[in-house]
């Protein structure tokens, strides 16, 4: 990957944790130019803290964290001006409907709950075919 990266001017570097940690953690990391990175993001799985603290380190450039399903077109996502690490889940992106609930679906705070995804969005596929969600 590093020989890939190697030369290139590039502005924004998805990856998820294990992945960021892993190169910054790589001997040949720093035989790569990070200085024209704009934009990191960690989707898939939760960004921990010492690895985005090592990034920001390494290469100037914060984590911000996307989490959600993409194939429904919905979500979360930090703003991308962020300038530190925050470790929680964002700001909705547009058009994003949310609710909040305990398990026994009482009114709660955000931090104290879960959100919830009322109605399905996308292409419909998902909503039409519910056996596709429980494979």
């Amino acid at each position: 990957m590093f020989k890939e990266l190697r030369g290139e001017k590039f502005h924004s570097f998805p990856a998820v944790n294990t992945l960021f940690g892993a190169m910054a953690h790589h001997a040949e990391f720093s035989t790569v130019d990070w200085s024209s990175l704009v934009l990191s993001v960690g989707g898939g799985m939760a960004v921990q803290s010492a690895t985005a603290k090592l990034w920001l380190e390494k290469t100037g450039c914060p984590i911000v964290e996307g989490y959600g399903l993409s194939e429904l077109r919905r979500g979360h996502l930090h703003p991308v001006d962020s300038i530190a690490y925050s470790g929680n889940i964002g700001l909705p992106l547009p058009n994003t409907e949310l609710s909040c609930s305990t398990t026994t679906a009482t009114k709660c705070r955000w931090h104290a709950g879960r959100d919830q995804h009322p109605r399905p969005a996308g292409d419909g596929r998902y909503g039409s075919a519910p056996t596709r969600l429980r494979r």
